[in-house]
C-alpha cells in the first residue's frame, strides 16, 4: 500500500508563515505556539479544527514575548477537568526557561488566557491558586 500526501483546501484566520514551532494535537484540534520567521517570532497561538479544516487564533502575544520563539516545547494537561496547554523553553534572541499555561476551555471563550509564572521560580499550580 503506497501512501501519497494531499493538500486539503484550509479555511479560517490566516496564518503566518513559521518553523521551529511546537504543537500538540487533542480530540479534533491541533494547536500550533510559537515559531519564527527568521527575523520574527510568531505571535498568534493557532487551532486547527481537523475535522472542519478551519484555522482559528486562539491568542495574539506583543512582540518580543517569550513564547514567539523557536524550539519551545508545548503539552497538554488536565488540572480541574479542564484542559490546559503548558509551553517552556524556547530561543528568541535569548534563551528562555519561563513556563506558560493556556486554559483551553475558558469560562469566557472570547478571551482564553495565559498564565505566566515567574521564570524557574513558582510552580505552574501556583498559576490556579
Amino acid at each position: 500500500m503506497q501512501m501519497e500526501w494531499s493538500q486539503p483546501q484550509i479555511q479560517g484566520d490566516l496564518v503566518s508563515p513559521r518553523a521551529g514551532h511546537a504543537s500538540i494535537s487533542i480530540d479534533e484540534m491541533w494547536y500550533i505556539v510559537g515559531g519564527g520567521d527568521n527575523s520574527n517570532g510568531c505571535l498568534e497561538t493557532l487551532a486547527l479544527n481537523m475535522s472542519k479544516l478551519v484555522w482559528s487564533t486562539l491568542t495574539t502575544l506583543k512582540e518580543r514575548h517569550p513564547l514567539a520563539s523557536e524550539g519551545l516545547s508545548v503539552c497538554t494537561v488536565v488540572i480541574d477537568g479542564e484542559k490546559h496547554l503548558v509551553a517552556v523553553g524556547g530561543y528568541n534572541g535569548k534563551y528562555s526557561n519561563e513556563v506558560f499555561v493556556l486554559k483551553l476551555k475558558p469560562r469566557d471563550s472570547s478571551h482564553p488566557k495565559i498564565f505566566q509564572s515567574p521564570a524557574a521560580a513558582a510552580s505552574v499550580t501556583a498559576a490556579y491558586a
